[in-house]
């Protein structure tokens, strides 16, 4: 493209040759042109590839803290009647001998986005963004719970999705204000994401997708309205973060908080989609909290993650309660900056 400094645009791809799996070109291209001193368009569009890792395929875990156990695609079958043997599998949710071989994963992408930057012409230091995107996808990794254990825990392997598409919008903006000595950096983060299944949506569609109902035990069908997408998806998403530092002292804190709406976990009426109440995870917010001091190349930083002590053993057993920490980190590039030149 041109090198007009209102527009930029950039061309590159990749080439993925693999002994197991078809080789793929994967070109992305992506442009941004100027609207004005303010307002700047950009976008981007692509081919992605990914092919299974060795988690995937053989990966034969069990947490002995927590609980759950994970297991890759060539595992699970074995895995599964091993926990089984043991006495720890209360509850099949899906047969372990559907897995077997996992196919690679191809995409398409496009993004499209709006910046505004106000600083410069109007002397505001604020900044927005808007960004949509769309892509689908063939064959989609996608996690799988297969079982529940007699402890609350559950089983997880791996699948593929034959045609998924994930669409959506991201909304971020900063504004920074001088407060005597100090500055103060607001910023927030949203995200609206629909991910679903284009088989499931064209079988809902046709009215070939049933479930009985909970309270009657009527069977019904399932309504477009009633499918809630792929798993682990949740439909919002948001973030804030308060920032202020006093930069002769060296001294710095930040609270964030990070919220998630509710999202679905597994299936748990037979009909292998997500499309009841029972089969999602509760929504939730955590907050963050930092510290840091600097003293000369010196920075020494405290903080507290999840402050409220959140959890969900069950369902989320990589979230931990209140953790506090600390750290210390020399910055030896500043002191060698400072250091005369011996040459």
């Amino acid at each position: 493209m041109g090198t007009n400094p209102a527009t930029d645009g950039y061309r590159r791809g990749r080439y993925d040759d693999h002994s197991q799996y078809a080789s793929q070109v994967s070109p992305k291209l992506s442009a941004r042109y100027e609207l004005s001193p303010t307002l700047a368009l950009r976008g981007s569009g692509g081919v992605g590839f990914k092919a299974p890792d060795f988690r995937q395929l053989y990966l034969n875990f069990d947490n002995g803290v927590v609980g759950y156990s994970v297991f890759g695609t060539q595992e699970i079958a074995a895995g599964i009647a091993r926990l089984q043997q043991q006495g720890q599998i209360a509850e099949i949710l899906v047969d372990p001998t559907r897995f077997g071989a996992i196919r690679a994963e191809s995409s398409v992408a496009f993004n499209l986005g709006l910046a505004a930057n106000f600083q410069q012409k109007y002397d505001l230091p604020l900044r927005l963004s808007v960004n949509l995107f769309r892509n689908d996808v063939h064959d989609l990794i996608e996690t799988q719970v297969v079982a529940q254990k007699t402890n609350g825990q559950n089983v997880f392997s791996y699948t593929n999705l034959s045609r998924v598409f994930t669409q959506g919008v991201e909304i971020d903006g900063s504004y920074r204000l001088t407060l005597g000595a100090g500055r103060l950096t607001m910023s927030a983060g949203y995200q609206y994401l629909d991910a679903r299944d284009k088989s499931v949506v064209d079988a809902i569609r046709a009215g070939q997708v049933f479930r009985r109902n909970p309270e009657t035990l009527v069977t019904e069908q399932v309504k477009p309205a009633d499918y809630g997408g792929l798993l682990n998806r949740s439909r919002h998403m948001a973030n804030l973060k308060a920032f202020y530092e006093l930069p002769k002292q060296g001294l710095s804190a930040s609270v964030r908080g990070i919220y998630r709406s509710r999202y679905g976990f597994a299936d748990r009426n037979g009909n292998l989609i997500l499309d009841t109440d029972s089969e999602y995870v509760p929504g939730y917010m955590t907050w963050h909290v930092t510290a840091a001091k600097t003293i000369r190349q010196l920075t020494v930083q405290v903080g507290i993650d999840n402050l409220t002590g959140y959890t969900d053993p069950q369902y989320i057993p990589t979230l931990a309660g209140r953790l506090w920490y600390a750290s210390l980190r020399w910055n030896w590039q500043q002191r060698a900056a400072t250091q005369p030149n011996s040459l």
